[in-house]
């Protein structure tokens, strides 16, 4: 018995090391086959080997319960095998096989079909694209015919000719229910008022004259181009004329004409500033208005140059009002070229000014401050205008701080005072006892030695490299909050900022220490003025070179509106060989 299990063990073996030899270079499905067999072939041994042991009358019944349960045992793999398709099943898999074939054969024949029906539609489309195409050119035949018979002109005899559309809209067309139409928001556009000729006249003497002048002036001359005639506020006869300039003052001549020479006529016209930068040092205002006359159009006696000043590395910047039209025309080229240089154009930021106390940011009719229209806009001096002024030295603190509240000659509101000393104790105190000779308000100061306690009027910044000293009894209206670069006051309605920024932060930290000084300014709701050290080199403010902090801290300056008030190319500081311009004096125009 032993010897009999021996060799049905090592026969088994055999086939098992056989088959796992050869299934390296057998297909899946030869592989499938052996493993079948295999399987079969240890059933059939073990069925013989259970025969044997159960005949056998000298065999221990142990020994025959374990054949006959190691039978049942391989009886159960081998069912459980072809039930997980370990084992194959041929009929399940040529089953399988067929499913497949029938399944490529149908998509095989819808594609089929799908492309037929894809050429088919093709080829209808464009014979219809044909026949569309030859109905238009018999269409335009037709009307080309038609033209040549009757002289290109159908009011003359001639037929017309009826064209109907290519294709119409389906009648029977279903609205989609679901679809919702979306609501368009339109955005008016701003109606400007029109051009006008106003006659100076007086009440009493206005029906007479309106009367006169709708009598007697050329309707030829006027044609189409008044469009409302009505009494002003003033008592004047107001007439709204569109067109062009010169057609303007066409209508302007014949009003006066009609109204007699002892009868005042003048234009209005809606008028707005720009302006021109870059201009170099030599252009003069005569060069300013022939560029523009030619640029825009329009006459000379239309252009008026308001100011030409000085600008940092020579170059000049013109301030010119126009017709609002010409204006518009002007700003859109984006740039005008004056003698060789293609300079930037841009609007002017018109800022409020008050014509009673002269500062800006109000109006008359709400003023509380005294009353200067006796003063020089210019200068600040009494018994004379701007417009005959000849002050040489110009009243810059009054522009920039304003004036008191007293005084005949309205003194100075704010005193303040921006040295460069150095950062050790000793310099700070040669500032302190500077501001105190020069009888300053305020000193603004950047990398201080130490700081002093607020109750000591010594408000510094929150990293404590800038400060603001009021170093008199001039009272703080408001306290701003320590920021990481500056820190401001509030004082007479002017804020007052203190800014250092190292020269040694990466560039992300300088932007945001920009963008926060950028937000503060913008909360700002009357004229700032911003001094300090920003580390940053532009030709803006005199620095031979330009960095991308100069670049940037210009382009925010342009934005802001502020300008330089720096003394032309001066360097801020000086030690031997070694020159800088990086401290800065910044004011907004409204200052």
């Amino acid at each position: 018995m032993a010897t009999s299990e021996k060799k049905i063990l090592s026969k088994a073996a055999g086939s098992s090391s056989t088959g796992t030899s050869a299934s390296s270079v057998m297909t899946r499905t030869e592989a499938e086959a052996m493993y079948s067999k295999l399987l079969d072939s240890l059933l059939s041994a073990m069925e013989t080997l259970e025969t044997a042991v159960q005949a056998a009358p000298n065999t221990k019944l142990d020994i025959k319960t374990a054949v006959k349960s190691m039978g049942v045992n391989i009886r159960d793999f081998t069912g459980l095998a072809k039930k997980l398709g370990m084992a194959r099943n041929p009929d399940a898999t040529e089953l399988r096989v067929k499913q497949l074939q029938l399944q490529q054969a149908q998509q095989h024949s819808e594609t089929l079909k799908l492309l037929g029906e894809i050429k088919a539609e093709q080829a209808l489309l464009h014979e219809a694209g044909l026949v569309e195409v030859e109905a238009l050119r018999q269409e335009v035949s037709d009307i080309r015919t038609v033209q040549d018979h009757s002289g290109g002109n159908g009011a003359d005899g001639g037929s017309w000719v009826e064209v109907a559309k290519r294709k119409g809209k389906n009648q029977n067309q279903k609205p989609e229910a679901n679809k919702t139409v979306k609501p368009t928001t339109t955005r008016q556009r701003a109606r400007g008022r029109p051009s006008a000729i106003l006659v100076n006249v007086g009440a009493e003497e206005f029906p007479a004259l309106a009367r006169k002048i709708r009598g007697g002036v050329n309707q030829a001359i006027t044609g189409d181009s008044v469009v409302g005639m009505r009494q002003a506020k003033s008592g004047g006869l107001l007439i709204e004329v569109r067109g062009d300039i010169e057609h303007i003052e066409a209508v302007r001549a014949e009003v006066t004409r009609s109204a007699g020479p002892e009868v005042q006529v003048k234009s209005l016209q809606q008028r707005a500033l720009v302006e021109i930068l870059d201009l170099d040092e030599w252009t003069n205002t005569d060069e300013v208005s022939q560029a523009v006359a030619n640029a825009v159009s329009i006459g000379q006696n239309t252009i008026k140059v308001v100011s030409l000043r000085k600008r940092f590395g020579g170059s000049q910047l013109v301030l010119v009002s126009l017709p609002q039209e010409a204006t518009r025309r002007l700003v859109n080229a984006g740039r005008l070229r004056i003698g060789m240089v293609s300079c930037r154009v841009r609007t002017a930021d018109r800022k409020i000014r008050c014509f009673r106390c002269l500062t800006f940011g109000h109006t008359a009719d709400k003023c509380e401050s005294p009353d200067r229209t006796e003063c020089c806009r210019r200068c600040g001096e009494t018994g004379h205008k701007a417009s005959s002024c000849f002050s040489a030295e110009q009243a810059r603190w009054i522009l920039s701080l304003g004036w008191s509240d007293g005084g005949s000659m309205h003194t100075l509101m704010i005193r303040d005072l921006q040295i460069n000393v150095g950062v050790c104790r000793a310099s700070q105190d040669l500032a302190l006892a500077t501001a105190n000779a020069k009888e300053a308000d305020v000193l603004i100061i950047s990398e201080q030695h130490r700081n002093r306690g607020e109750d000591s009027g010594w408000y510094p910044d929150a990293s404590s490299r800038a400060a603001i000293a009021v170093v008199s009894d001039i009272a703080v209206d408001k306290i701003g909050p320590p920021s990481p670069g500056f820190r401001w006051l509030e004082i007479k309605g002017y804020r007052l900022y203190s800014c250092y920024i190292s020269p040694n932060v990466r560039f992300p930290e300088f932007e945001a220490f920009l963008s926060g000084l950028e937000v503060s300014i913008r909360g700002a709701t009357g004229p700032v003025v911003i001094v300090g050290d920003f580390n940053s080199k532009s030709p803006e403010w005199g620095s031979p070179i330009e960095d991308r902090r100069g670049r940037f801290l210009a382009d925010l300056l342009a934005a802001l509106g502020l300008a330089v008030c720096n003394e032309g190319n001066e360097p801020t500081f000086v030690r031997g060989a070694s020159k800088s311009h990086l401290d800065l004096t910044l004011a907004s125009q409204a200052s």
